[in-house]
């Protein structure tokens, strides 16, 4: 009885677990693409006469402007829908 209730709510649930680990597997293989991208990028920074610490600073800059970016986007279609 208890289950015939809640029967919509357990689908919604499956669905939400079911999205949430296709989210996580889109994201290993970004991290994984961005990472060969990134290892060229020092690479080919480097040889240019980049210092490991300027080298280090532009990373970072890179993954913090991005981070932001997706917050605010997100944010915003958070308060959209």
């Amino acid at each position: 009885m208890f289950y015939e209730k809640n029967n919509q709510t357990f689908q919604i649930l499956d669905i939400m677990v079911i999205l949430a680990i296709i989210m996580v597997v889109c994201l290993i293989c970004s991290k994984h693409g961005q990472y060969f991208s990134l290892k060229r990028e020092v690479g080919t920074l480097s040889v240019l006469g980049y210092t490991r610490k300027e080298i280090t600073k532009h990373a970072f800059c890179e993954v913090v402007a991005t981070n932001i970016l997706s917050f605010i986007v997100g944010f915003a279609v958070e308060i959209f829908l």
